[in-house]
C-alpha cells in the first residue's frame, strides 16, 4: 500500500533503485497475504471435509476470475486516463482495504508463554530448517526454483509485439485479458458443477 503510494506521489519522484526496492516490498507483501489467505482457506475447508474444499476453492478462484475481469477492463483506460502516476495511486487502493480489514478481523488471543516470543521463534526457525533439509522438500523446491528461473517469459516480448508492431490499443488489450478471466470464471463454474 505505501510502495505503491510512494510511487504515485509526483513530488517523491524515486529513482530506479528505490522504486525496484519498492516494487519489490510489494511483492513481498502480496506474496504474505497470499499465503495468509491461504492459511485461512485451509483453516474454514477443515470445518466441513466434505465439501469445504471444493466450495471454497470455487470461491477463491470465481473471485480471482471477478477481479481480474474487472481490472483487465479498467487497465487500459486507466493507463491511458490516470498515466503511471494515476494508476500507481489507484493499486494502493487494493491493499489499503485489505489493511483496514485486517484490522477488524477478529482472532482469539494467544497465549504467550513465559520466556517470550523469541524462543517460540528460534524453535520454529529450527523445525522449519530441518524441514527444509528433508531431501523430499530441497529437491522439489530446487527443481521448482530451477525450473521456474531458467523457463523463458515471452510476455514483455509479446507485449511490445502487439503494441508496436500490431498497434494494438491498451483497451483492446485489457479486453483480450479481460476474455481470459471469463473463460476462468466458465471453467470454475464447470468444475464447481461435478
Amino acid at each position: 500500500c505505501l510502495s505503491y503510494f510512494a510511487l504515485a506521489v509526483p513530488w517523491l519522484s524515486p529513482g530506479a533503485l528505490i522504486a525496484t526496492l519498492l516494487l519489490l516490498v510489494t511483492s513481498l507483501s502480496l506474496a504474505v497475504s497470499d499465503v495468509v489467505v491461504d492459511a485461512r482457506v485451509v483453516e474454514m475447508a477443515r470445518r466441513d471435509p466434505a465439501n469445504g474444499a471444493n466450495d471454497l476453492q470455487s470461491i477463491c478462484w470465481s473471485s480471482l476470475a471477478l477481479g481480474g475481469f474487472l481490472g483487465s477492463l479498467l487497465s487500459g483506460p486507466a493507463v491511458r486516463y490516470l498515466k503511471p502516476r494515476g494508476v500507481f495511486l489507484l493499486a494502493a487502493i487494493g491493499p489499503g482495504i485489505i489493511v483496514v480489514l485486517s484490522l477488524l478481523m477478529r482472532e482469539s488471543r494467544v497465549r504467550r508463554s513465559r520466556e517470550g516470543c523469541l524462543p517460540t521463534a528460534k524453535a520454529q526457525g529450527q523445525q522449519l530448517l530441518r524441514a527444509l533439509m528433508l531431501p523430499v522438500v530441497w529437491k522439489s523446491a530446487l527443481f521448482i526454483f530451477l525450473s521456474t528461473a531458467s523457463s523463458p517469459s515471452f510476455g514483455q516480448v509479446s507485449f511490445y509485439y502487439a503494441t508496436d508492431v500490431l498497434h494494438f490499443s491498451p483497451e483492446f488489450l485489457g479486453a483480450l485479458s479481460a476474455v481470459g478471466y471469463v473463460l476462468l470464471m466458465v471453467g470454475t463454474l464447470v468444475y464447481n458443477s461435478f
